[in-house]
């Protein structure tokens, strides 16, 4: 059976108590690159789609007041490519063998080696997962010489005595560029994101940083919207290896699937409504759908 990532504000599927244990359980057979490996699929994916839905116009007005309270709900389709990768047996097991396995979005089912004195080696499976998503609520209070301000803020006790809780921070600045250019046909604006998500004391630290520039056009009711930046995203992580003899605490460190990303959407603005939905092409596909409420 696939699951998809979905979420209701940020209840993401990795952070959840079961899941997050899940993986943590299979990491535990891993170590250095194969640790890695296993694991960054699902920290591309969240990259990505983390840093969607921070906009859905460039219109910032000058002055003024512009308060909206809403809702981001992001997904990033898992690719084929990720669902398995080049796993090497680790520890004392002999000898040393590469193969085809499952990594944390990929097959349930685990993949198993036969060593000497018919030894085996179990490299565990994945979530079977075909999407990572998660939805967050986000604040927008503007507007002071063109520029306007958005919050992110999430903070959950998950009932886990081992893992603890889970908190999301993020905070963007927008500026209007258009302000200064007379009679311009369209709005432009340049902003800079950037959130992080902690779990546990630390378990995990996620971050994410988008750096671009926005363009929209109204047409009465409707608006339509584009971007370009960059994005950035990092990964700490900490858990227990066993090698067989031993328990070893391992650090893993590593960067997402960062690079240029270039997105298109269409908006609606009914009085106090707002609701928009965009698609980003870059380094992976990533899908967003916001609405809000508020002037």
């Amino acid at each position: 059976m696939q699951r998809t990532g979905t979420g209701l504000f940020i209840v993401i599927l990795l952070f959840s108590t079961l899941l997050y244990g899940q993986i943590e359980e299979n990491l535990e057979r891993y170590s250095g690159d194969n640790g890695k490996k296993y694991i960054k699929p699902l920290v591309d994916g969240l990259g990505v789609s983390m840093n969607r839905g921070w906009y859905g116009t460039a219109k910032i007005p000058g002055v003024g007041l512009r308060i909206r309270l809403g809702v981001v709900a992001m997904v990033a389709p898992v690719l084929d490519r990720d669902k398995t990768f080049e796993a090497t047996t680790q520890g004392d097991f002999h000898p040393v063998q590469t193969v085809d396995a499952p990594t944390v979005v990929g097959s349930e089912e685990s993949v198993t080696v036969i060593g000497t004195g018919g030894t085996q080696y179990v490299f565990p499976g994945g979530l079977e997962m075909n999407a990572t998503a998660f939805a967050t609520p986000q604040l927008t209070i503007g507007c002071v010489y063109g520029t306007e301000l958005m919050l992110r803020y999430f903070m959950a006790e998950l009932g886990d005595s081992e893992i603890g809780k889970l908190s999301l921070t993020g905070i963007g600045l927008r500026h209007s560029i258009d302000q200064y250019i007379p009679l311009s046909p369209v709005h432009l604006a340049v902003g800079v994101f950037w959130q992080k998500i902690e779990l546990g004391d630390e378990l995990l630290s996620f971050s994410t940083l988008h750096i671009g520039a926005q363009v929209s056009r109204s047409f009465g009711l409707f608006e339509l919207y584009g971007g370009i930046g960059y994005d950035n995203s990092s990964v700490k992580l900490q858990y227990s290896y066993n090698t067989g003899s031993e328990d070893l605490d391992i650090d893993l460190d590593m960067d997402g699937d960062n690079g240029l990303q270039v997105t298109a959407g269409f908006g609606f603005n009914l009085f106090i409504l707002h609701i928009s939905g965009d698609c980003t092409i870059g380094t992976r596909t990533a899908y967003c759908l916001s609405t809000s409420i508020g002037l």
